[in-house]
């Protein structure tokens, strides 16, 4: 998905929820990103050689993952 669809997809779900599921959503979604963001920080190539996953592949996500939580 680009990160115009995401974030289309992310608004549209929100929508259909009342303003306290929101509000839930939104912060279960902060702790997850203040994990996530943890885990690229200056350990990260050695996670991700752990993993097998390439330094582009952290990069996508991210990017993937801000896109949601931008529209928070």
């Amino acid at each position: 998905m680009t990160t115009d669809e995401i974030k289309k997809e992310t608004i549209n779900w929100l929508s259909d929820m009342g303003n306290s599921d929101q509000v839930e959503f939104s912060n279960k979604l902060a702790l997850v990103y203040e994990a996530y963001n943890k885990l690229l920080g200056s350990d990260a190539k050695q996670l991700l050689e752990e993993i097998q996953k390439s330094e582009a592949w952290a990069i996508c996500i991210n990017d993937d993952i801000d896109s949601v939580f931008n529209i928070m």
